[in-house]
C-alpha cells in the first residue's frame, strides 16, 4: 500500500529501470503526454508505463495517478502514442494530449439505499460527527477511484445496504494525498480504503485502515432484530 501513497503524491518517477538510466541519448528526444480514459484503477496505468519504459529507445515513462496521464520521453523517431496503444492491456482508451484522463465511476447504488457522496474533489470536512445520520450506523469512506481496494470495499458495502436499512454510507473522495481532505484525516500512515464508523447514537465506533472487510463487519454488528 505504500506504493499507492508514493504514486498518488504526484508523478510516479522511474517506473522501469531502463527508463531512468541517465540523460537522453538523442538530441531530438521529446516528451509525449497521453491520457488514459476509462481506467478501472491505477494498476493498468502503472503497468502500461512500465511496459513503455522497457521498450528500446524509450528514455523515460511516468504515470501520473490522479490525472490518469502517461508521459513518455523518447527520440522523435518513436511514436509514443502508437507504442502505448500497441502495449495497452484493458478496455480503457489511450488519447493524445493531457487533460482527458479518467477513471470509471463508482458502481451505482441500488435503489432505496442511503448513499451520498459528500466530497468529490478532495475538499476538507470540518467535523464528521456532525454529518452522522441520526438513528443509523454511518460509514464515512475515504476513497479514490484509482484505488482497486476502494472499489472492492464499495461493492461489499453496497451489498450490505441492500439488506440493512440501518446503515448510511457517505463517500469522501480524497483525490490524492495532498488534498485538504487527505491532509486532515489521512495522516500517520493510514491505508486506503479508510473507513470511519459512527454508531446509531452518533458516537465513534472505530476505524478501518486498509481493506479489512472482517473488521468492518464486526463494527457493523448483526443489525436490528427482525
Amino acid at each position: 500500500m505504500s506504493a499507492w501513497r508514493m504514486a498518488c503524491a504526484g508523478v510516479l518517477a522511474c517506473v522501469a529501470a531502463t527508463a531512468c538510466g541517465g540523460a537522453p541519448s538523442a538530441r531530438e528526444a521529446r516528451t509525449t503526454v497521453m491520457s488514459l480514459d476509462g481506467l478501472s484503477g491505477a494498476d493498468d496505468g502503472l503497468a502500461l508505463a512500465r511496459r513503455l519504459g522497457s521498450r528500446r529507445g524509450v528514455l523515460d515513462a511516468r504515470f501520473h495517478v490522479p490525472r490518469a496521464e502517461i508521459s513518455v520521453t523518447a527520440p522523435a523517431s518513436i511514436d509514443a502514442l502508437a507504442e502505448a496503444r500497441l502495449l495497452q492491456d484493458g478496455d480503457y482508451r489511450v488519447l493524445p494530449g493531457p487533460g482527458r484522463g479518467s477513471y470509471l465511476a463508482w458502481t451505482k447504488p441500488p435503489t432505496g439505499t442511503d448513499v451520498l457522496t459528500l466530497v468529490a474533489g478532495g475538499e476538507d470536512v470540518a467535523d464528521l460527527a456532525a454529518l452522522a445520520v441520526p438513528g443509523k450506523i454511518t460509514l464515512f469512506d475515504f476513497a479514490a477511484k484509482w484505488c482497486p481496494p476502494c472499489r472492492d470495499l464499495d461493492g461489499h458495502v453496497l451489498g450490505i445496504l441492500v439488506a440493512r436499512k440501518d446503515v448510511a454510507y457517505r463517500k469522501l473522495e480524497m483525490v490524492d494525498w495532498d488534498s485538504p481532505l487527505a491532509k486532515h484525516y489521512l495522516r500517520g500512515g493510514v491505508l486506503l480504503p479508510y473507513v470511519v464508523v459512527f454508531d446509531a447514537s452518533g458516537k465513534l465506533s472505530g476505524v478501518v485502515s486498509g481493506l479489512d472487510l472482517a473488521k468492518l463487519d464486526r463494527l457493523l454488528g448483526d443489525g436490528p432484530a427482525r
